[in-house]
């Protein structure tokens, strides 16, 4: 079976970070949301966890709005498709974090979410990854 992780997020609305993330195309799982958590998969091996103020706050988290405490990257499969997330991103509420980095081998480009979380979309060739 393969490893999975679950990265927790606390969250000031849970129904509009709900509507963020699942905007970028990342669905719920009912099984594992209620009012105090939801449950977005991400792939089949990672899960974000968003936490409701009441539970975050039981589970040890900050609030959000002070200075992020993670960056996370999710990886794309294109350039296309990080501009694509950066699209669905700003319109669901974003900020854009400075400008798109191109490396030619790498290219990224940076989010705060509407809680203040630092996400990063990355596309890297796969003929530049060492195996």
């Amino acid at each position: 079976m393969a490893r999975i992780i679950f990265p927790n997020l606390a969250v000031a609305d849970l129904e509009r970070s709900m509507a963020f993330y699942s905007g970028l195309g990342f669905p719920v799982n009912p099984q594992f949301t209620d009012e105090n958590a939801a449950a977005i998969v991400v792939s089949d091996e990672i899960v974000l966890m968003l936490l409701a103020p009441g539970f975050a706050a039981q589970s040890g988290l900050a609030e959000p709005g002070g200075a992020p405490t993670i960056s996370l990257a999710f990886s794309a499969e294109s350039r296309d498709e990080v501009d694509e997330l950066m699209e669905r991103a700003v319109m669901g509420g974003a900020e854009t974090r400075g400008e798109a980095q191109d490396l030619g081998f790498m290219y990224s480009r940076g989010i705060t979410d509407p809680d203040g979380h630092v996400i990063e979309f990355v596309w890297m060739d796969p003929a530049d990854i060492a195996q």
